[in-house]
């Protein structure tokens, strides 16, 4: 079972992020890929381990939906005869995530992310977080041993 599909069937669109996801969702989530892998006695690394994959599922879910949006002319185009397949029986949802792709204050968070992305000299990832800014908190921290 790819963690992917269980996100797409257990999460709605309209959360903004995995970290807004209610906590029942996420326990019904892990309860799922229980079912399918041994997730018992996890410790706090493996845990937030599995905690990242979901949150980059849903992440990249999120992304995959917003290109397909972007393969049709137009709004009412895309209401008409864009729907994800995997979201027809969820026709509410993708009504209302076309309408946030048009929502200003999403088109005005878009493009500022654009320019910050462009200013990077380095444009891996890691984690969450670019890992220019990881490598730019580790100069900043110096251990002297002795």
């Amino acid at each position: 079972m790819d963690v992917g599909c269980v996100i797409k069937s257990h999460c709605s669109i309209r959360w903004e992020s995995w970290r807004v996801v209610p906590q029942e969702t996420k326990d019904a989530v892990l309860y799922e890929l229980s079912n399918h892998y041994e997730l018992s006695n996890l410790d706090s690394n493996q845990m937030e381990y599995i905690n990242d994959l979901c949150s980059s599922r849903f992440t990249q879910w999120k992304s995959d939906l917003h290109k397909h949006y972007d393969l049709y002319d137009g709004s009412k185009v895309t209401l008409e005869v864009g729907f994800p397949t995997e979201l027809l029986d969820r026709q509410d949802e993708w009504k209302w995530l076309c309408g946030h792709f048009q929502d200003e204050k999403y088109l005005k968070k878009v493009k500022a992310n654009s320019i910050n992305r462009s200013k990077k000299k380095l444009i891996h990832r890691s984690r969450s977080r670019h890992f220019s800014y990881r490598l730019e908190e580790k100069r900043k921290v110096t251990v002297y041993l002795f």
